[in-house]
């Protein structure tokens, strides 16, 4: 009922079109007298199946990407029955830290921010059907920070200055300066820098 007469004969091969197709088969004799047989079929449109080629799993980056890895490279590929992914826009990458990242088969991404990432390719058909594929990569480094002074759990007397004391470094370990720490409390905020020591008075 959806595509109209289709041919003659016992057996033939149709593509049918996506949806469901009321079928009728009929037969005329040399007396003019016919019989019919029908049939319900459904043609599903089936999803793509998208693959991530690069980053591999687990892959571990360094954050800031360093001179010799100044981007990440996003490649996949999706294999689908119907032959029609949606061109660039049927691959969509993102970042369960990051939200969206791009759109082709092949992207790159200069930036990232640090700790684990769920990168994950969604491919799209022309007709609306899609899957995902996701792996897990690391972003390892960034700026690190320690408290020397004062020690966990250590008493002080309200109304005296407390010495502070705290390293900064960067993600390849080389040191920061003092400036780079903002010091806060949770029952005071921001800290008030009384004395510059080498350390910090507050």
């Amino acid at each position: 009922d959806r595509e109209g007469f289709l041919t003659q004969g016992s057996t033939f091969s149709h593509k049918f079109g996506f949806g469901e197709h009321h079928l009728k088969a009929t037969v005329t004799d040399r007396d003019g007298l016919t019989a019919t047989q029908e049939r319900f079929i459904n043609v599903w449109n089936t999803a793509p199946v998208p693959e991530i080629l690069n980053p591999r799993p687990f892959s571990r980056f360094n954050f800031p990407l360093v001179e010799d890895e100044n981007e990440i490279e996003l490649y996949g590929q999706a294999a689908d029955r119907e032959g029609d992914i949606a061109g660039n826009a049927g691959f969509i990458w993102t970042s369960n830290r990051d939200g969206y990242l791009g759109t082709g088969p092949r992207i790159s991404v200069k930036k990232l921010s640090p700790g684990n990432h769920d990168i994950t390719l969604k491919a799209v058909d022309s007709h609306g059907a899609s899957a995902k594929v996701t792996v897990r990569i690391k972003m390892v480094g960034g700026p690190s920070a320690s408290i020397t002074r004062p020690g966990t759990g250590q008493t002080f007397t309200k109304g005296r200055p407390v010495t502070l004391e705290g390293q900064a470094r960067d993600s390849r370990g080389n040191p920061l300066s003092g400036g780079s720490l903002q010091w806060s409390s949770d029952l005071d905020g921001a800290l008030e820098v009384l004395e510059k020591t080498g350390a910090d008075s507050v």
